[in-house]
C-alpha cells in the first residue's frame, strides 16, 4: 500500500504526522486534498523548527492555521527527526514510521522505506510509540508547547491497540531517554550475539565513528555498507559515506526492492543477523552518532524474526565515487541561526505564543504577516521561558480572508517566526467534519453555489446546529450592533477524545466559545454584500480556466445553475423549520440575513418576494426589534403582496416600534430586498399613504375620542365598513352610549361577558376592522 492510500483509505477522525524536512506546499496540494477526498480531518503535523523556517519560504501554503496546525518541536540536543504519520478512526489506528519527510522527495521522488503497522499485528509498536511521545512532553531535551497534542495523540494510539495481542516482535525504537544503538544490542544479545550487519544508509559521520562504536557493541570485525546505484540524496553535514575505515566497511550491494530503486536513496535500514535469528530496523535513524546513540530525537521500527537464517541478499560492490555533499533540499540543512521559531494561538482576540529559538525575553515587538500586509500589534514582554501574549481583537476576523498567517517577534538584531493557529477554525474542523472546508470558502468569501447549499442542507439535516448563534446584520438583535460578540476564552490546541469520555465532555465544553465564534462569524458572513454570482462560478470553473471546450463550458454552467437551485429549494426547506412556532421566532434573523444573500447571489426576485412574505410577518411575531433591513424588507412586501398593503405596514410598523411618519426606504441596507420595488417614485407614493392612513385600532381611539367632542365625527372609515356600525353611530348619540360600549386594548380571544370564545369570522372581524358583536359590541384599539 503506498501512504497516499492510506490517507485515503478512511474518514480519519484525527491524523497526526511528525517530520524534520517540511513542505507545506506539497502537504496542502497532496496530502491534506487526499485526506479531504477521503473524508479525513483534525490534521497536525509536529515538525524541526528547521521545517518550519522551510516552510516559511513557501508563499504557496495558504491553508495552514486554519484548516491544520503546525508545531514546532524543538530538540535541543540535535534535530526532532522522527518520521511518523497516526491515522485513527472512531474504532480504528493506523501508524507509519519510515524515512522520508513530508516532502515531494520523501513521498515520491527518493528512494524510501516506511512501515505500516496496526494493532492486529504489531500492539508493542503501539505501546512504543504512544511512550515516545509522552516522553517528549517531560523530556529535557525538548522544547515545544504542543505537550498537550502530543498526549492526545499518544492516547489515540493507546487506545487503538486496547484488547491487542503482544507478542514483542515488531517494536517501535526511539532515542527519546535511550538509544536505538542500545536497543539493537539488547536484541542481539538476545537472540544469542550479532554475526553480521548490513547498513542501507544515505548519511554518515565524517570519521564513521557511528559504525566504529556500533561495530564493537555488537563484537563484529567488518559492516557491510549498501553502495546505492544511483547515489544517494545530497546533503550538507553528513557525509555521503563513512570514509575509509581501516578494513572495517565492506561496500556491497543489497539487491532488495526497497534499495534497488532507480532514485536517489534516502532509505534507512540495518539488518542484523545473530546466532539464533535476525532484526531489521528501519526508520528514520542514519548511520551516525546524533542518531543511533545520543542527540537527535529518531524512530525507527524493530523487526525480530527468531530462529532463522534468511537475510538480505547481497553481493560485492566497489568503493563509491561519490563526490562530497553539497546542497540538500530535503533535511541535514543549515538554515540561518539569526531567524528563530516561535508558536501562536489565535483564541478570540487573545493571542498567545511561545519563542522556541533563539532564547528571549523582556520586550519585544509583535506583528502579524498578513498575504498583503505587515500589522503592527505593538509591544510584548517575553517571560523566561518565552512565552507573550497579546490582544488582538481584529485579528481573527482578518484572518479568514485566506492567505498565510505568520506571527513574527523582533527584538533588537534577533527575530523569531512562526504560523498562526486559529482556534476557531481548529473548532470548525473538529465538529463541522468534511464540511469544514465549505465552512472557510464562506468565510473567506470565496464559497460556490455548492457550498452554499451544502451548508444550508447541514442545517436543515441538523436544526440544534441554528442555536449555536446568529448573525449580526445592522442591529436586529436587542443590543443594535453591527457586529457579532465575542466571547473570549483561553483554549489550548490539544486535540480532545470525541468518545463519551469525562476529558470529551471536558473537551466539548472547553471549545464552545470557540465554536460559538466561529460559526457567529459564518452566519455573520451571510450579511456581507457578495454581488450576483457569475456565470459558471465554481471550483472547476477556476481549475479549468478559459481553455474549456463549448461543451466543458455548458457543463460547468449547468452545474453552477443547478447548486444555485439546491442552495434556494433547500433555503425553502430550512425555513420550515427555522420559522416553526415552536422555535419561537429565534432564527428569524439568521433566516432574514440568508435571504437576502440567496436574493442578492442569485437575483431571482420571484423567490425573493416569496420569502419576504414569510420571513416578514415571523419577525414582527419574534419581537426581534428595528432594523434598516427588516425595515426595507417589511415595506417592500407590503408594498407588493397585499390590497391594504399601506395600512397593514402602518400596523407593522407601530407594533416594531417605528412611527411611521419617519420611516424611509433604506436601499443601501438590503439593496437585494429593495431590488424587488422596482420604482422610486412608487415607493414614495407608498411611505406617504403609510403616513396618512390609520389602522383599525387608531381608528377605534379616533372615535371613542368622538364621545367627548362635538360633531362632525370622521376619520375611522374602516368602522364605518363593519356591520355593526349602525350601533356604533347610534351610541355617539344616544346618552350613555358610550358605557354600552365595551373596550380591549388586546384583541380577546372570547367574550369576556358569556366568555364563549369567538368564532372564526368574529375574531378576523375584530382584527381588520377592530369591532364585533357578541353579547355586547366588543371594541379593540389594538394597532
Amino acid at each position: 500500500m503506498q501512504p497516499l492510500e492510506l490517507v485515503i483509505a478512511a474518514p480519519w477522525r484525527r491524523v497526526a504526522f511528525t517530520t524534520y524536512a517540511l513542505s507545506l506546499s506539497f502537504f496542502e496540494a497532496v496530502i491534506l486534498d487526499a485526506m479531504i477526498r477521503g473524508g479525513a480531518r483534525n490534521a497536525i503535523v509536529f515538525t524541526d523548527p528547521s521545517g518550519i523556517k522551510a516552510a516559511l519560504s513557501e508563499h504557496g501554503a495558504r491553508r495552514v492555521g486554519r484548516e491544520y496546525d503546525v508545531e514546532p518541536v524543538a530538540c535541543l540536543t540535535g534535530a526532532f527527526h522522527p518520521k511518523i504519520g497516526v491515522f485513527s478512526g472512531d474504532d480504528d489506528c493506523h501508524i507509519t514510521i519510515g524515512s522520508g519527510n513530508l516532502t515531494f522527495g520523501g513521498w515520491g521522488g527518493n528512494a524510501e522505506v516506511i512501515e505500516h503497522l496496526h494493532p492486529s499485528f504489531a500492539a508493542d509498536a503501539f505501546d512504543d510509540l504512544a511512550d515516545m511521545l509522552e516522553l517528549l512532553t517531560i523530556s529535557e531535551q525538548i522544547r515545544t508547547g504542543a505537550a498537550d497534542s502530543l498526549l492526545s495523540v499518544a492516547q489515540e494510539i493507546r487506545r487503538g491497540a486496547i484488547g491487542a495481542a503482544r507478542t514483542g516482535n515488531i517494536r517501535v525504537v526511539h532515542s527519546v531517554g535511550g538509544s536505538i544503538a542500545g536497543a539493537i544490542t539488547a536484541v542481539a544479545d538476545e537472540l544469542g550475539g550479532a554475526t553480521g550487519l548490513t547498513v542501507v544508509s544515505p548519511y554518515f559521520d565524517r570519521s564513521g565513528l557511528a559504525l566504529r562504536q556500533l561495530a564493537q557493541d555488537l563484537s563484529l570485525s567488518s559492516i557491510a555498507v549498501h553502495v546505492h546505484p544511483k547515489g544517494p540524496v545530497r546533503g550538507s553535514r553528513g557525509l555521503n559515506w563513512p570514509g575509509a575505515l581501516d578494513g572495517l566497511i565492506v561496500p556491497v550491494r543489497v539487491d532488495e526492492n526497497c534499495v534497488t530503486s532507480d532514485r536517489a536513496l534516502h532509505a534507512k535500514a540495518f539488518e542484523v543477523t545473530c546466532r539464533r535469528g535476525r532484526m531489521l530496523v528501519s526508520g528514520s535513524a542514519n548511520a551516525t552518532i546524533a542518531a543511533l546513540y545520543t542527540g537527535n530525537v529518531e524512530a525507527s521500527v524493530l523487526r525480530i524474526q527468531r530462529d532463522t537464517q534468511v537475510g538480505w541478499a547481497r553481493s560485492d560492490a566497489v568503493h563509491p565515487l561519490w563526490p562530497e555533499p553539497e546542497i540538500d533540499d530535503e533535511e541535514d540543512t543549515n538554515p540561518d541561526e539569526q531567524q528563530g521559531v516561535l508558536r501562536a494561538v489565535l483564541d478570540g482576540g487573545s493571542l498567545n505564543g511561545m519563542v522556541l529559538s533563539p532564547g528571549m525575553s523582556g520586550t519585544a515587538s509583535l506583528f502579524c504577516v498578513l498575504s498583503n500586509a505587515k500589522q503592527d500589534l505593538g509591544s510584548v514582554t517575553l517571560n523566561d521561558g518565552g512565552g507573550f501574549s497579546a490582544t488582538a481583537m481584529d485579528l481573527e476576523a482578518l484572518s479568514w480572508s485566506g492567505g498565510r498567517l505568520v506571527v513574527r517577534i523582533e527584538q533588537g538584531s534577533r527575530c523569531a517566526e512562526g504560523f498562526l493557529s486559529i482556534t476557531a477554525a481548529a473548532e470548525i474542523v473538529r465538529r463541522a467534519g468534511a464540511l469544514a472546508t465549505r465552512l472557510m470558502a464562506m468565510l473567506a468569501g470565496t464559497e460556490t453555489p455548492a457550498d452554499v447549499a451544502a451548508i444550508l442542507s447541514w442545517f436543515r439535516e441538523d436544526p440544534k446546529r441554528l442555536d449555536v448563534t446568529s448573525p449580526s446584520i445592522g442591529g436586529i438583535g436587542a443590543s443594535g450592533s453591527e457586529e457579532p460578540t465575542p466571547v473570549f476564552v483561553p483554549i489550548g490546541l490539544a486535540w480532545t477524545d470525541d468518545h463519551p469520555t469525562n476529558g470529551a465532555r471536558a473537551a466539548e465544553s472547553a471549545g464552545e466559545p470557540a465554536w460559538r465564534r466561529a460559526m457567529s462569524m459564518v452566519m455573520s458572513a451571510f450579511a456581507v454584500r457578495r454581488g450576483p454570482w457569475e456565470d459558471g462560478q465554481g471550483r472547476d470553473a477556476e481549475e479549468d480556466g478559459d481553455e474549456g471546450s463549448a461543451a466543458e463550458r455548458e457543463r460547468r454552467l449547468a452545474d453552477a445553475e443547478a447548486a444555485r437551485r439546491k442552495a434556494s429549494d433547500t433555503f425553502c426547506e430550512l425555513l420550515d423549520v427555522m420559522l416553526a412556532p415552536a422555535n419561537g421566532g429565534r432564527h428569524v434573523r439568521t433566516a432574514l440575513a440568508i435571504a437576502h444573500y440567496l436574493s442578492e447571489r442569485s437575483g431571482d426576485l420571484h423567490l425573493t418576494n416569496m420569502w419576504l412574505q414569510r420571513i416578514v410577518p415571523a419577525a414582527r411575531r419574534a419581537s426581534t426589534g428595528s432594523n434598516p433591513m427588516l425595515v426595507t424588507a417589511a415595506l417592500v412586501m407590503f408594498s407588493r403582496n397585499f390590497a391594504r398593503g399601506a395600512t397593514c405596514c402602518r400596523r407593522y410598523l407601530l407594533r416594531l416600534g417605528i412611527d411611521p411618519n419617519e420611516v424611509r426606504l433604506e436601499a443601501d441596507a438590503a439593496p437585494a430586498f429593495a431590488a424587488v420595488f422596482e420604482s422610486d417614485s412608487d415607493m414614495s407614493k407608498f411611505l406617504a399613504e403609510v403616513a396618512s392612513v390609520r389602522t383599525s385600532g387608531e381608528q377605534v381611539q379616533i372615535y371613542l375620542n368622538c364621545f367627548s367632542t362635538p360633531p362632525p365625527h370622521c376619520g375611522f372609515p374602516i368602522l364605518r365598513e363593519a356591520v355593526e356600525w349602525p350601533r356604533l353611530a347610534k351610541a355617539l348619540i344616544e346618552p350613555g352610549g358610550r358605557k354600552r360600549l365595551r373596550v380591549h386594548s388586546t384583541t380577546p380571544t372570547a367574550c369576556p361577558d358569556c366568555h364563549i370564545v369567538f368564532p372564526r369570522a368574529r375574531l378576523d372581524d375584530l382584527r381588520r376592522y377592530g369591532v364585533t358583536e357578541c353579547c355586547r359590541v366588543n371594541l379593540s384599539t389594538e394597532v
